[in-house]
């Protein structure tokens, strides 16, 4: 368990970027603490109905745009007394934010983001794949096509189907609007396709090896680095399933020991001191089947889905975030016994997970069953707020039925 010190009454508010999943969890982490915490999105949403936000600031044209982004912060101050915390929940957002930091006076303003130019590199995955090359550390075959010739130069060392990834997975959703974070290429013919594609829309993608073994093999490193690129906590958990199928979120997870990633852990503490990283992180490592090593897929600047999952087992990543960036230091307490086995689940997408692979025969009713059983806590559902959940579940029913109909319409 993480034991922190005690502060003052007075508490600095916080405000959240951004809308959906992750900064409903920073919030209700946060104020359970006795944090005021407020939402700056572009738009209404679920989440930002919840009453764990104090208040919530809409700015249609915020669109990740740094001076949008800036304008808004210096809004909010004049309506906030006292100092501001701020918190990113998008990779652009974290980009926009490390920008942000010295451009806006330090008293004022306390950003939970790493330095511009680490962001920069954790964000982007041209740069990011890159000095996992130049580090040699464990990662999937992955290639930086120049141009349509150097797709069918490697299709004899790639194994197809193969991932089309963006650099930046934000601008990737953007700029060809939508709702996936890649393609998956069953052929070298697919993959010139969905790269003359990306080229079209001026996105950098690259090409990348699937690892054998999914999402059941997929393992999330988290925790918060000091500015002496000390871990003042880390927590691990393991993914159960995730949707969409082929490049999916998480929607159930389970906490694991840390000692099932001491390798892991190593790597992490080396590349943030190389970097000179600082601030909250979330890896993904996969285990590859064919020859069991884990293997770094990406690196979170950010907070995260499911973010709350090591505060409910005691391990307080977010609040210790918090409590770094205004001073007031968490002590550092290396007992890893958190609990373990703890579930979170996103209720509406997980049952469209769950189904699509009972339907493809990956999943039966009593695994299904066994998977949900407790202890467990769910993202969107809360008993005392429960509006997030009843829209969040709108939502979803509304989609579900929309692609159906589209579906019909185009069978038809």
């Amino acid at each position: 368990m993480l034991i922190v010190k005690k502060m003052d009454n007075y508490k600095p508010s916080v405000v959240v970027l951004g809308g959906g999943l992750t900064p409903l969890g920073v919030a209700r982490d946060l104020t359970q603490h006795g944090i005021d915490v407020y939402s700056l999105n572009d738009k209404m949403n679920s989440a930002t109905a919840s009453k764990y936000f104090k208040k919530c600031f809409i700015n249609p044209n915020l669109n990740d745009n740094l001076e949008n982004i800036k304008n808004s912060l210096i809004k909010i101050k004049n309506f906030i007394a006292g100092p501001i915390v701020v918190y990113p929940t998008s990779d652009l957002d974290a980009v926009s934010l490390s920008s942000l930091v010295d451009e806006l006076p330090a008293d004022d303003y306390h950003f939970v983001v790493g330095p511009k130019e680490a962001v920069d590199i954790l964000v982007n995955k041209d740069k990011f794949y890159k000095l996992l090359n130049e580090c040699d550390i464990e990662r999937p075959y992955t290639v930086f096509p120049e141009c349509t010739e150097d797709i069918l130069k490697n299709k004899n060392r790639m194994r197809y189907p193969i991932l089309i990834k963006p650099f930046v997975t934000q601008l990737f959703k953007r700029k060809l609007k939508t709702n996936v974070k890649g393609f998956l290429a069953h052929t070298p013919q697919q993959a010139e396709y969905y790269y003359s594609l990306a080229r079209k829309n001026d996105v950098g993608i690259m090409l990348q090896e699937v690892l054998l073994g999914g999402s059941k093999n997929s393992y999330q490193l988290e925790g918060y680095y000091s500015k002496h690129y000390d871990p003042i906590c880390l927590f691990a958990r393991k993914r159960e399933r995730i949707w969409p199928p082929d490049f999916g979120n998480t929607t159930l997870c389970s906490s694991v020991p840390l000692s099932e990633l001491e390798e892991q852990i190593e790597v992490i503490n080396q590349l943030v001191k190389k970097i000179n990283y600082t601030g909250l992180l979330s890896a993904e490592f996969i285990q590859d089947e064919r020859d069991d090593k884990l293997k770094l897929l990406e690196i979170n600047a950010r907070p995260w889905w499911h973010c709350w999952l090591s505060s409910v087992c005691g391990v307080d990543i977010i609040y210790s975030s918090y409590l770094d960036v205004i001073g007031e230091k968490p002590s550092i307490y290396s007992d890893t016994n958190y609990k373990l086995g703890v579930k979170s689940i996103y209720w509406g997408l997980d049952l469209k997970s769950a189904g699509y692979a009972y339907l493809n025969k990956q999943l039966g009713l009593n695994e299904w069953l066994r998977s949900l059983s407790p202890p467990r806590n769910f993202c969107f559902f809360h008993t005392d707020d429960i509006l997030p959940f009843v829209l969040d579940s709108k939502v979803i029913i509304s989609r579900y039925i929309k692609d159906k109909i589209n579906k019909r319409k185009r069978c038809g």
